[in-house]
C-alpha cells in the first residue's frame, strides 16, 4: 500500500512463447540438439547443459555444422572434463537444402553427428557402430 509497487505472484506462470522451465536436477534419457554452436561462450555453456541434463545411462545426440573448429574442440573438451565420452561422425560434404536440392557445405568442419554418454554409466545399446573417444 502507499508508494510500494503492486506485488504479483508469477511463480508457475510461463511467458507466452517460451518453453517451460526445467526443475533443478531434472534429467533426461535423451538430449537432442542441432545447429547450436555459434559463439565461443556457447561451447562451455552447451557442455555444462549436457552435464546437468543428461541422465546416467542416457544418450546425447547432436547434429553440428562446424563453422569454427575451435568451438567444437572447446565443447568436446568440456564434455570430456565432465566425465563423458563421445563419437563424432562427419557427414558427406554434399548436403540437402530445404528444397531437397543437393549442394556442397562450405562450413570449415562440415556437418557432424555427435554422440555422447557418461563414461561411468554408458547407454546400453545405440544400435550403431560407434568408435568412442574417452
Amino acid at each position: 500500500v502507499g508508494d510500494a509497487p503492486p506485488s504479483v505472484d508469477v511463480s508457475g506462470v510461463e511467458a507466452l512463447g517460451m518453453p517451460p522451465r526445467l526443475r533443478d536436477g531434472e534429467t533426461f534419457d535423451v538430449v537432442l540438439a542441432s545447429d547450436i554452436l555459434y559463439e565461443p561462450q556457447h561451447s562451455l555453456q552447451l557442455a555444462n547443459s549436457v552435464k546437468r541434463r543428461l541422465a546416467k545411462h542416457g544418450r546425447c545426440i547432436m547434429l553440428l555444422p562446424i563453422r569454427d573448429s575451435s568451438l567444437m574442440e572447446a565443447f568436446l573438451g568440456g564434455i570430456r572434463k565432465h566425465g563423458m565420452r563421445f563419437c563424432v561422425q562427419r557427414l558427406d560434404s554434399e548436403v540437402w537444402n530445404q528444397e531437397g536440392i543437393c549442394g556442397s557445405c562450405d562450413y570449415e568442419g562440415g556437418f557432424n553427428w555427435l554422440y555422447a554418454e557418461w563414461r561411468d554409466a554408458p547407454s546400453t545399446d545405440w544400435g550403431l557402430e560407434l568408435e568412442w573417444i574417452e
